[in-house]
């Protein structure tokens, strides 16, 4: 087993308030931090009507090799929108 950084994320929507939106996972917390931060530079000045945003702090968790590779090939992190 491997070691990665598991960041939860929540979908806001101004009419139906907020659920969860999966998640991400990366290498480091600052892999998630860099994540999170081009997430963020791709946004519009203006909340849209729904958007996904970060909450919480990167989790510690243990992966499989395959995951962790998927992971390890990535810029900063993979984004996973199961629930």
């Amino acid at each position: 087993m491997k070691n990665l950084y598991r960041q939860e994320w929540v979908e806001s929507n101004r009419d139906m308030g907020c659920q969860c939106d999966g998640y991400s996972l990366h290498l480091s917390k600052e892999d998630a931090a860099e994540f999170i931060g081009a997430y963020w530079d791709n946004m519009p000045d203006n909340a849209p009507q729904t958007y996904s945003r970060p909450e919480g702090v990167p989790q510690l968790i243990e992966v499989d090799e395959e995951i962790y590779t998927k992971i390890s090939k990535s810029k900063f992190g993979v984004r996973f929108w199961e629930r």
